[in-house]
C-alpha cells in the first residue's frame, strides 16, 4: 500500500520513505511505525499508538515525541502535528496502490535536505522550519526566540543546557575554594606541631650550650689568674730568703745582689695581676658567649 502526502510518500510493501526527489528518507523502527499508524488512521492517541508499535512495552510522551521529531526533522517539514493529546499528519494522506504515485509535485519545494546514506539527524535549513523551536515536555511549536514554551511553560532545552552547564562551573568552583582552604588549614596545622616546638627545643639547647661555654671560661681565666699568683708567692718567698743573705766578700755579695733584684722583680710583676686585668679577661667570656 502507498500513502501520498503533498511533502512524502510511504511505501509499506517495502517499507520506505521517499521525498519527492524519489530519494529514500532513512525513517526506520519505530519511527516508521508511527508514520504507518498515523497514515492509515488518520490521527491517534498516545495510547492508540503505544497499543500498536508493542502491547509488552510501556512507550509514554517523551518516546512518542522522539519519534514525531525525528519523522518531522527527515521530511523537513512539520508533518506530524499533535494538539489537544492527538497526534495527526498535517494535510492528510492520499490511499493508493499505484507506483506513480512515488513521484511528488515539486513546485515550490526546497528538497534534498537529506543526504540518502545518512543515518543521523539534521537540522532544518528551511526558513520556516529555522524559527521554529519544539518543546522537549509537550511537543509544540515556540518562536526560535522564546525561552519558555507559550504551552506548558517549560523550559526549551537550549537553555536548560546552559542552565546546567552554569551549574556545573559553580559546583566545580565551591569545590576548589574548600579544598585549596582544607590545604591550607592542614599546612599550618602541621607547621605548628612539628616546627615550632623543634624551633623552641634548638634554641633552649643552644642558650644551655652557652651557659656551659660561659662557665667554663670563667672557671679558666680564674684558674690561670690564682695559678700564676701562687707561682709568683713562690718567687716572692726566694726572693725574701735571696735578700737576706749577707756576705763579707765583695764578690760573693755583688752576686746575692744581682739575684736579689731578679727575683724581686719576677715577684713585682708576676705574683699578682692587678683587679683590672682579671675583670677584663671575664669580660672577654661574657662577650663571647652571651
Amino acid at each position: 500500500m502507498i500513502y501520498k502526502n503533498k511533502y512524502f510518500v510511504l511505501d509499506t510493501s517495502l517499507r520506505k520513505v521517499f521525498d519527492e526527489n524519489n530519494k529514500e528518507l532513512k525513517i526506520t523502527g519505530n519511527s516508521f511505525r508511527v508514520l504507518v499508524f498515523l497514515c492509515e488512521h488518520g490521527q491517534a492517541t498516545i495510547t492508540d499508538i503505544s497499543d500498536a508499535l508493542d502491547r509488552a512495552k510501556d512507550y509514554d510522551e517523551d518516546h512518542i515525541r522522539q519519534y514525531r521529531y525525528k519523522i518531522n526533522t527527515l521530511i523537513g517539514k512539520n508533518i506530524v502535528k499533535y494538539e489537544n493529546k492527538i497526534y495527526f499528519i498535517d494535510g492528510g494522506t492520499e490511499k493508493t496502490e499505484n507506483k506513480d504515485s512515488l513521484i511528488l509535485d515539486k513546485n515550490n519545494r526546497n528538497t534534498d535536505l537529506l543526504q540518502p546514506d545518512s543515518v543521523k539527524f539534521k537540522i532544518d535549513s528551511n526558513a520556516t522550519m529555522s524559527q521554529k523551536k519544539y518543546c522537549q515536555k509537550c511537543g509544540k511549536e515556540n518562536q526560535k526566540n522564546h525561552r519558555f514554551c507559550v504551552f506548558c511553560g517549560a523550559l526549551l532545552e537550549k537553555e536548560k543546557v546552559e542552565l546546567s552547564i552554569s551549574g556545573g562551573n559553580n559546583k566545580f568552583f565551591k569545590l576548589t575554594i574548600g579544598a585549596v582552604i582544607l590545604l591550607i588549614s592542614v599546612s599550618f596545622s602541621y607547621y605548628f606541631l612539628l616546627f615550632l616546638p623543634t624551633k623552641e627545643k634548638a634554641q633552649k639547647d643552644d642558650l644551655i650550650t652557652k651557659d656551659n661555654q660561659l662557665t667554663k671560661c670563667l672557671s679558666l681565666v680564674e684558674s690561670n689568674y690564682f695559678s700564676k699568683c701562687k707561682a709568683g708567692n713562690r718567687v716572692c718567698n726566694i726572693a725574701d730568703t735571696a735578700c737576706s743573705e749577707r756576705s763579707n766578700d765583695p764578690i760573693k755579695q755583688e752576686t746575692i745582689n744581682s739575684l736579689c733584684a731578679k727575683l724581686t722583680f719576677s715577684c713585682e710583676n708576676g705574683c699578682k695581676p692587678s683587679e683590672n686585668v682579671l675583670n677584663n679577661l671575664r669580660d672577654n667570656c661574657f662577650k663571647q658567649y652571651r
